[in-house]
């Protein structure tokens, strides 16, 4: 299987927009491949390439921030938790449940 189409089949569907639109590109290079490709294809392609790089770009970009707003909201929720350390290892959901019930 060919790799841009591998990377649709395996694409997250909701990001899958976001990916580099391989099939896009390959259209672009077509004149390459039979040897008539000009300055104006040329162009068009590293055009195409760097307006796909710009989108995975911002994309990556945009989740990063996502992610790093979350982990700190993460990080104040653990600072202001009540809950005591666990003064045991927990081997189940259950213990851990058990342990930690009623600390929100």
């Amino acid at each position: 299987m060919k790799f841009g189409k591998y990377i649709r089949t395996v694409a997250y569907p909701s990001w899958a927009d976001q990916y580099v639109d391989y099939k896009l590109l390959k259209k672009f290079l077509k004149p390459f491949e039979d040897g008539v490709a000009t300055q104006v294809h040329e162009d068009g392609f590293l055009a195409c390439l760097q307006a796909e790089i710009n989108k995975v770009d911002a994309f990556f970009n945009e989740k990063e921030a996502e992610f790093l707003q979350l982990q700190l909201e993460y990080a104040v929720k653990v600072k202001e938790t009540k809950a005591a350390p666990c003064n045991r290892t927990c081997t189940t959901r259950d213990d851990l449940m058990n342990e930690y019930q009623g600390t929100e």
